[in-house]
């Protein structure tokens, strides 16, 4: 199929904020050594966050140090070549605070992968851009 008479169209942040919390599976994107690394995540919001599971390792360690992260999710459609993504960047924060705990205890963040995941993390969301390809 060409691209002719495609369009892509700018989401607007209410547009992104609406479709973030149908999904469940994203992917975090996080620098490690100075390098990019991508990992799959299912999450949940919280707020004007984004709130996973994980266990000792990479992410964990990248959330202790309150680091910076990209998350992204998105939808597409080969056979008509029509899909959009969400890109939100924030950063990382271990969620340790009893108070906030007890918030998110019931959001659906079973974990999907085996292993230790008893650990929270937040990414406080500080932009949110998505866009569309029609």
């Amino acid at each position: 199929m060409e691209t002719t008479g495609r369009t892509i169209r700018f989401l607007s942040e209410i547009d992104c904020w609406s479709i973030l919390p149908e999904k469940g599976v994203g992917r975090v994107g996080i620098c490690i050594d100075g390098r990019p690394f991508i990992f799959p995540v299912n999450y949940a919001t919280w707020g004007r966050s984004i709130v996973f599971r994980t266990g000792p390792g990479a992410k964990l360690g990248s959330a202790i140090d309150k680091a910076p992260a990209a998350f992204e999710i998105d939808s597409t459609d080969i056979i008509y070549h029509e899909g959009w993504s969400i890109l939100a960047t924030g950063s990382m924060r271990e969620v340790k605070d009893e108070e906030q705990l007890d918030a998110i205890a019931h959001l659906p963040l079973a974990p999907w992968a085996p292993g230790d995941k008893s650990h929270f993390v937040r990414i406080e969301i500080e932009e949110i851009t998505g866009r569309e390809i029609l």
